[in-house]
């Protein structure tokens, strides 16, 4: 809120939208913000319409085999021991 505050009037929440749609953050950064808003215009009692933002899947990265076996071997034994573990219970 403290970083809304800077760049927008919370007391504005025609600006807050606004500012929030020309910002260059993830849109599930965006849904925090609205929801952190929103009860800020409830504890304020200041009438606004939430905007539909809708969440975007990102795909994870799966690591290889052979990536999995050059962690293990790059880490200290006691690490490395545990990362083999997982790696052969998972």
């Amino acid at each position: 809120m403290k970083q809304l505050a800077k760049t927008a009037n919370l007391y504005d929440p025609e600006e807050v939208k606004n500012d929030k749609a020309n910002a260059k953050v993830k849109n599930a950064n965006k849904i925090k913000i609205h929801m952190q808003y929103d009860a800020f215009t409830k504890y304020a009692k200041i009438k606004w319409e939430k905007p539909n933002t809708q969440e975007t899947n990102y795909s994870h990265f799966i690591p290889t085999e052979t990536e999995l076996d050059q962690l293990i071997a790059r880490n200290r034994k006691k690490t490395a021991l545990f990362l083999q573990l997982l790696k052969d219970t998972y």
